[in-house]
């Protein structure tokens, strides 16, 4: 965010590393503390009764074309 900011004010980018197994455990965190405390998966809930949109399944539609 702070990247974006400095762009927005100066025009110029900025280069922004990560690391993308932090940000798996960080997106599976709350599964994995439920499996660890409670020895069981966290269940789904159905897509009607869903929390909040990050939280829920969506089908995808391929969008490459094969051939």
């Amino acid at each position: 965010v702070a990247a974006l900011f400095a762009r927005t004010r100066t025009g110029k980018g900025m280069l922004v590393e990560t690391s993308l197994l932090r940000t798996g455990i960080f997106a599976l965190a709350s599964d994995m503390a439920t499996q660890m405390h409670f020895g069981k998966l966290s269940s789904t809930p159905p897509r009607d009764r869903a929390d909040e949109p990050t939280r829920n399944f969506y089908k995808t539609l391929g969008v490459l074309k094969r051939g």
